[in-house]
C-alpha cells in the first residue's frame, strides 16, 4: 500500500477519529523537537487505540504510539508514518482489606496513578511521583527510581496488541530488567496495566512521597524541556558507574551545541535550551560520548529512543 492510500483506508474505517496530515511533533514531545508525522491521530479511549493498532498491523501501515514522548528524540525531518498520541485515562480501583488493585489505561500520567495509590494508602510506589510520561511508557521501560525501586515489580499483567491479536502478559511473562522489557524487542502496543499495591500508613507515605518530590527537584533540571537520562549507566569492571558521574568528571556540565545543552543540575540531561534541533542534540551526545570514552574508556550507550 502507499502512502497516499493510507490517510483514505484509516478515514473509511475509523470515521470518527480525526487524522492530520503534517502535525509537527515537537508540540507532542517533551523535548520540544520532532518534526512533522506523515498522519497523526490522537486518541482517548482504549478500544479506539486497540482497533486502529489492529488496522495498522494487518494493512501494513508503518506506525508510532507515543503518550508523554518523555523518553524519545524525533528528527527534524519528521516520522514518515502513522503517529498515534494515547491520550487514554482511565483508571479503575479496587480495594480490599491488605492491597489495592490499580487498573489503569497506558496513556496515563504516571503521576495520576501514583497520586491514587497514595490517596488509597498504598505503599510502593511513591518513588515515582514526578516521573514524567505515561503508564504505557512506563511499563515498556521498566521504569525506575533506583536499580530495585522498578516500576514492573507492581505489575500483575500487561494488556497489549500485538500482529498475532490482542493478548495479556502476566508479570513473569514480561522479561521485566533495569530500564528493560519483552517490548523492547518484540512489537507492542500496550493498552493497559493492572498493579497490585500492599497498604501501608498513610502519614509515612505522603512524608516519603514528598522527600522523593524534593529529591528529584534538587537532582533534575525540572523545568526545562528534555528526554531525561541521554545514556545508561555503564559497567566498569562489573561495577555499576553513573553515566551522569563519568560526564560530570570530564568537565561536559554546560558544553552547548546549537540550543542543546549538557545541564548543569545532572550531567546525564541534555535540556531544550531554547530552538534545539535533532541534530543538535544527537551531535552534542556525540561529543560527550568522544570525551567520556578519551577520559575513561568508557563507551556510554544512549538510553533514549530515536526515531526514526
Amino acid at each position: 500500500m502507499q502512502a497516499n492510500q493510507w490517510l483514505t483506508l484509516l478515514q473509511s474505517k475509523l470515521p470518527h477519529l480525526n487524522f492530520l496530515e503534517g502535525e509537527l511533533l515537537s508540540k507532542h514531545t517533551y523535548f520540544r523537537i520532532g518534526g512533522p508525522a506523515r498522519i497523526f491521530c490522537a486518541v482517548d479511549r482504549r478500544n479506539d487505540l486497540e482497533l486502529l493498532a489492529k488496522i495498522a498491523y494487518e494493512n501494513i501501515i508503518p506506525f508510532h504510539v507515543f503518550g508523554g514522548a518523555s523518553n524519545v528524540l524525533i528528527r527534524d525531518e519528521g516520522v514518515d508514518a502513522l503517529v498515534i498520541l494515547n491520550k487514554t485515562k482511565e483508571l479503575l480501583v479496587e480495594e480490599s482489606a491488605d492491597d489495592v488493585r490499580f487498573i489503569a489505561d497506558s496513556g496515563l500520567p504516571v503521576n495520576i496513578l501514583v497520586k491514587s495509590t497514595i490517596d488509597h494508602s498504598a505503599t510502593g510506589m511513591q518513588c515515582f511521583l514526578g516521573l514524567p510520561g505515561t503508564v504505557g511508557g512506563a511499563v515498556v521501560n521498566n521504569s525506575h527510581f533506583t536499580s530495585t525501586q522498578l516500576f514492573g515489580n507492581f505489575i500483575e499483567y500487561v494488556d497489549v496488541v500485538t500482529p498475532a491479536g490482542t493478548q495479556r502478559f502476566f508479570q513473569k511473562d514480561l522479561e521485566f530488567a533495569y530500564d528493560y522489557s519483552r517490548f523492547h524487542h518484540e512489537r507492542a502496543v500496550v493498552l493497559r496495566a493492572s498493579f497490585r499495591v500492599l497498604k501501608g500508613n498513610l502519614e509515612e507515605i505522603r512524608a516519603e512521597s514528598l522527600q522523593y518530590v524534593q529529591k528529584r527537584n534538587a537532582t533534575q533540571p525540572i523545568g526545562l524541556p528534555s528526554s531525561g537520562c541521554i545514556f545508561r549507566n555503564a559497567l566498569v569492571a562489573d561495577k555499576k558507574v553513573f553515566a551522569g558521574k563519568l560526564i560530570d568528571d570530564a568537565g561536559l556540565k554546560g558544553t552547548r551545541v546549537g540550543g542543546a545543552e549538557v545541564s548543569e543540575v545532572h550531567a546525564n540531561f541534555i535540556v531544550n535550551r531554547g530552538g534545539a534541533s535533532s541534530h543538535d542534540v544527537l551531535e552534542l551526545a556525540e561529543l560527550v560520548q568522544k570525551k567520556v570514552k578519551d577520559k575513561t574508556g568508557v563507551v556510554l550507550e544512549k538510553e533514549i529512543f530515536i526515531i526514526p
